[in-house]
């Protein structure tokens, strides 16, 4: 697969925004524990860089996108009990949601190029 520059620069731009959001948002309360949360994205970031190379497989394609839905969602989830239980709050937590948002808004739309190439 073979990206042209037009859609790497605007990627790699909305991911370093969405991750300087997220290492802000830990920032302000003062926690770094949420910053467990970009270890499921990372998971999430992985399997999706996998999936153009499963051309082989077509079942393969069905397990990364299990796996990067449930790393997603443990993401947001943990994000949430994170706020639940007061480690993050307010400003932090819109700051942290807002990268976080913005770290899979690239994933997506780097998936959907992805799938359009093959």
């Amino acid at each position: 697969m073979r990206f042209e520059p037009k859609f790497v620069i605007p990627l790699s731009a909305l991911a370093a925004c969405g991750t300087v959001m997220c290492i802000v948002g830990c920032a302000v309360p003062g926690h770094w524990w949420p910053l467990l949360t970009l270890l499921f994205t990372c998971v999430a970031f992985a399997t999706a860089f996998m999936y153009p190379s499963a051309n082989d497989d077509p079942h393969m394609h069905y397990w990364f996108q299990l796996i990067t839905a449930a790393a997603i969602a443990s993401s947001l989830g943990l994000l949430v009990i994170f706020f639940r239980i007061q480690i993050i709050y307010g400003l932090g937590f819109g700051l942290f949601l807002a990268g976080l948002l913005l770290l899979y808004a690239a994933l997506t739309v780097f998936v959907v190029y992805a799938r359009r190439e093959d």
